[in-house]
């Protein structure tokens, strides 16, 4: 997506919430994999891309609201 917008993935990462031990756990989960350029979600893991989103967002950190729950 970076790459189609003409942004660097560093731009990318600064922009959003990049958090490796939460990413991490996501791939440990069997939910995604990812590499510095790219996150891609497993067939297992598309149930949870709202939590993978949510994960990534700025304006969901450190905070108690919530807009949708996961299945």
């Amino acid at each position: 997506m970076a790459s189609v917008y003409g942004y660097s993935p560093e731009e990318i990462k600064n922009a959003i919430h990049w958090n490796e031990n939460v990413l991490n756990q996501f791939v440990a989960d069997g939910i995604i994999n990812y590499s510095d350029a790219v996150i891609e979600m497993t067939k297992e893991g598309t149930l949870f891309v709202r939590n993978v989103a949510a994960s990534l967002d700025k304006l969901m950190i450190n905070t108690t609201r919530s807009y949708s729950k996961p299945v």
